[in-house]
């Protein structure tokens, strides 16, 4: 974990939520703290097909995370799907 006075990176750690959610983890987390805004990130190298298709199942996976963050950080979220 990095953290200044502006922004704080969390990467590869379970996020502590107060109610159970099956997919915590994303690769990275960025808040930045003066926008209240956190933005989770999942990193995927993805083949050719289906890529639109896949990229949308990753950011369904943190929907549920996304909003209990909202609550218990007090921030707006962001789901970032990059690909290589």
């Amino acid at each position: 974990m990095i953290e200044t006075e502006q922004v704080k990176i969390i990467c590869d750690v379970s996020i502590q939520t107060d109610h159970v959610i099956e997919h915590r983890q994303p690769d990275i987390v960025v808040v930045e703290k003066d926008n209240k805004m956190a933005l989770l990130m999942d990193i995927a190298v993805l083949e050719e097909t289906r890529v639109a298709e896949k990229e949308q199942k990753k950011v369904d996976k943190y929907q549920k995370l996304a909003r209990e963050l909202k609550g218990l950080w007090k921030v707006n979220t962001n789901i970032i799907q990059s690909r290589q």
